[in-house]
C-alpha cells in the first residue's frame, strides 16, 4: 500500500509506565503502527469473559474503573488512557488525525469500540492540540448507504 517492502522496525512509544510497541515501516518512516493491545469490548460494549468483561465503553462511561492490555503489560484509567493518546498525538505531530465516529451514540449499529475510540481521540485532541485537522468516520452504519467509491478506486483498494 505504501509502495515499499513490508519491512518494519519496532521501538517503544516512550510513554512512561505503559509499554506500547510502535512499528515503523522501514522504507516509509512516516508510516507507523501503534499497538496498545486493549481487549475487544464486543459489539455491545459488554466485553468477553476471556478479558474479565473489560471494554473501552466501560471505561468511557465509568462503569469500569480500568482496562488492562491483553498481555497484562499495563492498565489504564480513563484519565491515563486519554493522556496517553494525547502524548502519542503530540509525539507524532500529525497534520491531520483520522479517527472513528465520535458524533453518534452507542447502539446506533456501530461497534462500541469504534465509538469509544472516536470519543477518546476527540478528548485527547482537546488536551494536546485542538488546532490539528480532525476527521471522524462512520463505521458499520454506512453498510446500507449507496456506494461513494468509484469502481477504479474500489479495484485499487481491493488489489492492495
Amino acid at each position: 500500500m505504501a509502495g515499499v517492502a513490508n519491512s518494519w522496525a519496532q521501538n517503544g512509544a516512550g510513554v512512561a509506565g505503559h509499554p506500547i510497541p510502535v512499528f515503523t515501516l522501514t522504507g516509509q518512516p512516516n508510516v507507523s503502527l501503534v499497538f496498545m493491545r486493549l481487549p475487544d469490548g464486543g459489539f455491545s460494549g459488554s466485553g468477553y469473559a476471556s478479558n474479565r468483561y473489560q471494554s473501552l465503553q466501560g471505561v468511557w462511561t465509568g462503569s469500569t474503573a480500568t482496562i488492562e492490555a491483553v498481555d497484562g503489560s499495563t492498565s489504564y484509567t480513563l484519565a491515563t488512557l486519554t493522556s496517553t493518546l494525547a502524548y502519542l498525538i503530540a509525539s507524532f505531530q500529525p497534520g491531520h488525525v483520522n479517527t472513528l465516529d465520535y458524533r453518534h451514540a452507542y447502539g446506533d449499529g456501530d461497534h462500541s469500540d469504534h465509538h469509544t475510540v472516536g470519543y477518546l481521540t476527540r478528548s485527547a485532541m482537546a488536551q494536546c492540540n485542538p488546532s490539528i485537522a480532525f476527521t471522524g468516520y462512520e463505521g458499520y452504519p454506512v453498510i446500507p448507504l449507496p456506494a461513494n467509491v468509484s469502481d477504479a478506486d474500489q479495484k485499487a483498494k481491493r488489489s492492495v
